[in-house]
């Protein structure tokens, strides 16, 4: 399974984007494919100069965003819940990520990640197991 992800950002200015309009621009990015024992999302940061200390900050903040959106697809999977602004003060560890793609919005000052982990490793084989018994339940 393969998502394509277009994003369009015009009209809004650097100075207001919010936590919330990040994880906006990325939840619907939050992917679980069981077939192949994937999680990818994406992540976002910005920056507000184009010099490489911004860039890379940006970098590290779009990375933690990706992780954030793990444990947030992790709560989702488990708990069968809708994501609520509760969701974005989640914390735990996250498995080594993969990072597959990386990319730059220079006009809108974004970072983005693209990163995946193994299902299992993310929920846990336990977790998992738990999950399918229920799912052939049903």
């Amino acid at each position: 399974m393969q998502v394509i992800l277009a994003l369009s950002f015009s009209g809004i200015a650097f100075a207001e984007y919010s936590v919330m309009d990040l994880f906006e621009m990325t939840k619907q990015s939050l992917v679980c494919d069981r077939e192949n024992n994937l999680a990818s999302v994406l992540g976002v940061g910005k920056f507000k100069t184009s010099d490489s200390h911004s860039v890379l900050l940006a970098r590290r903040a779009a990375l933690t965003s990706a992780r954030r959106g793990l444990l947030i697809l992790r709560e989702r999977i488990l708990t069968q819940d809708e994501i609520s602004q509760e969701d974005l003060r989640i914390s735990g560890t996250v498995p080594p990520l993969r990072l597959i793609s990386e990319d730059t919005n220079p006009e809108q000052k974004l970072y983005f990640v693209s990163v995946q982990v193994s299902l299992s490793e993310l929920l846990g084989e336990n977790a998992l197991k738990a999950l399918s018994e229920i799912q052939n339940l049903q």
